[in-house]
């Protein structure tokens, strides 16, 4: 796993460096989450996905309309924050405390982005939302073998990002010292 990330892909955190308005290196995950998991649960967000998945793929009509055109940006533009904060968890550049878990995170993580890079997981977002406004079909640019697998990949990103958001969620109503931070952080308190 890596524990630092290139310049190249500190690029892909544009979504990051828009929601936080400084470095993306330094995003709260648990606001991300709480952002990304505002108004629907995990399973109201999957069946999202997978709505507008099938809509990319041409089994439903393209989305049309302003306000629900609006919408499915938007989910995808807090689809890519969301993958762009779990990157720096599986790169290891910020660090969360979950409490005990059935499973471990940073493995989902890692399974995620050994699937696809972290630039593929955005350029894949872009693709599908273009194809859900536009009517073309995304079986046009990728293989219904990728399309599932996407989709099943995204589904286990949204459910432990879900995990490890109520997990330091909990922890923090039993003790209120954060339950994440980043390495730059961490090298903060040391000279302090």
């Amino acid at each position: 796993m890596p524990q630092s990330i290139s310049h190249a892909e500190i690029c892909y955190l544009n979504r990051l460096a828009l929601y936080t308005r400084e470095d993306p290196l330094k995003a709260d995950p648990q606001e991300i989450y709480a952002y990304f998991f505002d108004l629907e649960q995990p399973a109201e967000i999957c069946n999202r996905l997978l709505h507008y998945c099938t809509t990319a793929a041409g089994s439903g009509s393209p989305v049309e309309g302003k306000l629900a055109s609006s919408r499915a940006v938007g989910f995808f533009q807090k689809l890519e924050l969301l993958t762009e904060i779990s990157y720096l968890v599986y790169a290891g550049v910020i660090s969360i405390k979950p409490a005990n878990e059935p499973r471990q995170p940073l493995a989902v993580l890692k399974d995620c982005f050994q699937y696809k890079s972290l630039g593929e997981w955005k350029e894949l977002a872009e693709s599908w939302c273009d194809c859900c406004l536009t009517g073309q079909s995304i079986t046009d640019f990728i293989d219904a073998q990728d399309i599932l697998l996407s989709v099943f990949n995204w589904w286990k990103l949204i459910d432990v990002s879900w995990e490890l958001f109520s997990s330091a969620e909990n922890n923090r109503a039993e003790e209120p010292e954060a339950y994440y931070y980043t390495k730059a952080h961490q090298r903060e308190m040391l000279v302090a």
